[in-house]
């Protein structure tokens, strides 16, 4: 077992390695820890000794560390790097990696815990914060916990978790694969709108012409209209132009970020290709989805 220093300079090589992804060198390293350069040239020698870092000679030389760099700090080692964003009472967090998320005590609701493993300065995060991990790239898991604990020599917050969410690994055509689409044209009545949506169980349908989209309709604006007594007959008249619309080869997360992005309860699935729609997703389904 090899001391705290060492092991804090190992995680600053892992960090700036596992971003840059090519050789290090040792003020680089020292920027990242606040030390000298000759303090980490120093220890890197007997890190070197030991085999947890190889050096790179040459003028774009430096150190790498090596798999029992990654062994001793019980990190895993990746061919790729893709970041898992961490947030802080809301603020983005730089300069953290998350390398594991460990769940304990799941069976218990009042004790659930979750051990966050990162690569960075972990003296960032504070005791009684609150801390949004995610989402991951495969799962799309996000996590959401109050900071209980800290262990700074193996890169470890411990969480008592709040929330803990995934969307299901699923295309957004894997939605619709049993879904007759209901569409309207321009010039359909409104009153044969209203009837279509309520018959069909739905609060929404797209506007097509010429087998492309062109709005949305949904009960909500022909409530709206009535309400309002606008002048208006058809489709056309109230329909939402340019709506928000998602390619059917799209994974669900992509959807729920898109909704989130544009502040909508809805995407309208379309082909990638010709436009033209193929059905609808909204926030409700994915839910219901995830709930299942």
């Amino acid at each position: 077992m090899i001391s705290t220093v060492y092991k804090e300079i190992l995680g600053g090589l892992i960090t700036i390695h596992e971003k840059k992804r090519g050789s290090i060198k040792g003020e680089e390293i020292a920027a990242l820890l606040d030390k000298t350069a000759g303090t980490i040239r120093n220890q890197m020698q007997t890190l070197r000794a030991l085999g947890y870092v190889d050096g790179i000679p040459g003028p774009k030389g430096g150190y790498l560390p090596t798999l029992k760099a990654y062994e001793v700090l019980r990190f895993e080692h990746s061919e790729y790097f893709i970041e898992v964003p961490v947030y802080q009472n809301n603020e983005r967090v730089e300069g953290l990696i998350v390398q594991q998320i460990i769940f304990s005590n799941v069976s218990d609701p009042k004790a659930c815990r979750c051990t966050i493993k990162i690569l960075g300065d972990t003296f960032k995060i504070h005791d009684g914060n609150m801390l949004k991990v995610g989402p991951t790239p495969i799962n799309k898991i996000m996590v959401v916990g109050k900071v209980i604990g800290r262990n700074d020599a193996d890169k470890e917050i411990l969480l008592a978790t709040k929330s803990i969410t995934s969307v299901p690994r699923y295309k957004v055509c894997d939605m619709i694969v049993n879904q007759r689409l209901v569409s309207f044209n321009p010039d359909t009545a409104l009153s044969e709108c209203e009837e279509t949506l309520i018959r069909n169980k739905i609060d929404a349908a797209p506007v097509v012409e010429n087998g492309k989209i062109i709005g949305i309709v949904s009960l909500r604006d022909i409530v709206c209209a009535t309400v309002e007594k606008k002048a208006v007959n058809t489709a056309s008249g109230i329909m939402e132009t340019y709506p928000v619309t998602i390619s059917a080869n799209a994974q669900l997360a992509d959807a729920v970020t898109i909704m989130k992005k544009n502040k909508v309860k809805r995407v309208v699935i379309v082909d990638s290709n010709t436009y033209e729609p193929k059905g609808i997703v909204s926030m409700t389904d994915i839910i219901n989805l995830m709930l299942e």
